[in-house]
């Protein structure tokens, strides 16, 4: 339990330097004189590093060791975040958001790799699901922390904040966080190429498939969260504290469904879990699409739907990327981080999509939802089919 704490707390640091300064961005833009566009591309450049900056980590994590990378990042992370703090204008903090994406990524490879080095399956799922705990808290209380610090320390305040957090982070790792990956495997692993390693992982169909599931989870997931508040201001006319409290409950509900997961795919199996939970989501998303085309849904109906696909999304999201990583012990960190790399991209590309669908009454998240957790039922279906038979 200590473990996944420490491990959510390792990979939470990177979407927590999205969530807690978003309150900022109309004073930051003010005090920079710079466009609410300028401002957007500094979200931008973080989210290209969290993207690009996944590869090496997973190679160097390999060769290396996890702790050494790991530290590495987190010195990265945290003396940019204090260079965020001091930036002199917007084009200085889109510069260095780059930059502190790229070290935000190492806390998020490094902890899926040590989880694949110390469990497989069940086990794997138990420590995972502790640690998207403490991730799943991040989008929901952190924008709220951000507000209410935004009024003591400024916008500045806040990138001093998270240097502060990334420090006691790494101090904890220090103490507490083993080496996983022993010397052995990084032998083997210095002696073939990185891209050989790579290439390895890309032609895995059974890999690439169920780290294409994840990104269905985490799509159908975001999905709610960057479109439902459109939905509900202009089709439902609700005041932003309203569904601000929804979007807490969809998240909630998204959160504790991931305590389940490991307790289902030990009596369930990875496949028959992972079939019944994406084909329920599917169902959930064709059910609102019917809906929202038929006039609209029904409040109750719409959040309902919505709530299911978010809890759905949780039990498909441990197991899949278990699985995934499960096969490849000695290259974990390389696994990691093309997975990541997937994820991110894949649910950049439905959200993208989403938004052009969507025209405030819900049916380009039904359509979203379906095309996450149908492909993700198909994905999964192919990839542990030949596993499924031969039990």
């Amino acid at each position: 339990m200590k473990l996944g704490l420490l491990l959510g707390l390792l990979a939470g640091l990177g979407p927590l330097a999205i969530d807690l300064y978003l309150p900022a961005f109309p004073t930051l833009a003010a005090e920079l004189q710079s466009s609410p566009a300028m401002v957007q591309l500094s979200m931008v450049s973080y989210f290209l590093a969290l993207a690009v900056g996944q590869l090496p980590y997973g190679a160097l994590a390999d060769r290396y060791g996890r702790r050494a990378p790991l530290f590495g990042g987190l010195a990265l992370f945290m003396l940019t975040s204090v260079g965020c703090a001091l930036a002199p204008d917007i084009h200085w903090l889109i510069a260095l958001r780059f930059l502190q994406g790229l070290g935000g990524c190492a806390g998020t490879i490094i902890a899926r790799s040590i989880i694949r080095d110390l469990h497989t399956g069940a086990a794997a799922a138990r420590l995972m699901a502790t640690m998207f705990l403490v991730l799943g808290v991040s989008p929901i209380f952190a924008p709220l922390a951000g507000s209410v610090l935004l009024h003591w320390v400024g916008w500045r305040g806040l990138f001093v904040v998270i240097a502060v957090l990334v420090a006691l982070a790494g101090v904890l790792a220090a103490l507490l966080l083993p080496e996983t990956h022993p010397p052995q495997r990084r032998a083997a692993a210095r002696a073939a190429h990185w891209h050989a390693d790579f290439a390895r992982l890309l032609g895995d169909a059974r890999y690439l498939k169920l780290a294409f599931a994840v990104a269905g989870a985490s799509s159908a997931a975001l999905l709610f969260v960057t479109t439902a508040p459109f939905v509900f201001a202009h089709h439902y006319a609700l005041a932003p504290g309203t569904f601000s409290a929804l979007l807490g409950l969809n998240g909630a509900g998204q959160i504790l469904s991931t305590q389940f997961a490991p307790l289902l795919m030990r009596r369930l199996g990875a496949a028959r879990l992972l079939s019944a939970v994406t084909a329920a989501a599917g169902l959930a998303g064709a059910a609102l699409l019917v809906a929202a085309s038929s006039g609209g849904a029904p409040l109750a109906l719409f959040v309902a739907l919505c709530f299911t696909v978010a809890c759905c999304a949780g039990l498909w999201l441990t197991p899949a990327a278990v699985t995934a990583l499960d096969p490849h012990q000695a290259i974990a960190g390389s696994a990691s981080a093309i997975l990541g790399t997937i994820q991110l991209a894949g649910t950049a590309a439905v959200s993208a999509l989403v938004g052009l669908l969507e025209s405030g009454d819900g049916r380009g998240i039904a359509c979203g939802y379906l095309l996450s957790a149908v492909g993700a039922h198909l994905l999964c279906r192919a990839a542990l089919a030949p596993r499924q038979a031969r039990a």
